[in-house]
């Protein structure tokens, strides 16, 4: 622990047994290191404090982070939503606001900073490459958005992962029903939260 830096972001990962389940499943734990050791936080507080590092790290260096992609279009006087992708399965929207720029209008500044850069951090993003998560269902409240039947608890489904500044949508489909050979396999995340079984199955259906 003692090698960790001061106040560092840290995912942790391990098989758990969930009775509730029947199963063995990957769970994700965040936390970040406070005096040599770790104070756990939730998914959203991780994102707030990277949101606020990305941007000290901008105004003290000139620079955009490594890892940064921008996959919406930047608009004036607003908030700029930029995408950090910490692993191959960790990715968290962060979203610059003036306030944390000190005063800087978004658009023109990392503008500019995109401008003075080799790296293109600009991707574009279709509606088909939404970003998706598996769980297992904890109820059997939600409705498949592809046959309209119900899915049931500890079923897996795939729901889609809203951006934080849309209003609340339940967007969730049977593993049978879902086009995984429609999307980009980078855009489907907490695979490895599943068991060893089921992330075969739908490693499978991305191939």
């Amino acid at each position: 622990m003692g090698e960790i830096p001061e106040k560092s972001i840290v995912i942790i990962r391990k098989r758990e047994y969930r009775s509730d389940l029947n199963r063995s499943v990957v769970t994700t734990h965040y936390a970040t290191v406070s005096k040599n050791s770790l104070v756990y936080l939730s998914k959203r507080n991780v994102a707030k404090r990277l949101t606020k590092q990305c941007a000290q790290f901008m105004l003290h260096t000139g620079k955009i982070p490594q890892k940064i992609t921008i996959t919406r279009k930047i608009v004036e006087n607003k908030p700029v939503e930029l995408i950090y992708s910490f692993s191959t399965t960790e990715v968290f929207q962060l979203y610059i606001t003036e306030e944390l720029l000190e005063g800087k209008e978004p658009k023109n500044f990392i503008e500019t900073l995109i401008a003075s850069s080799d790296i293109d951090f600009l991707k574009t993003i279709s509606e088909e490459e939404k970003q998706w998560k598996v769980t297992y269902a904890p109820d059997g409240r939600a409705l498949c958005k592809k046959c309209k039947r119900q899915i049931k608890t500890k079923e897996i489904r795939v729901g889609r992962m809203p951006k934080e500044e849309e209003p609340p949508r339940q967007e969730f489909y049977h593993f049978n029903c879902f086009a995984f050979s429609k999307i980009d396999p980078k855009t489907i995340h907490c695979i490895n939260d599943l068991s060893e079984e089921d992330q075969k199955k739908i490693r499978k259906k991305l191939k």
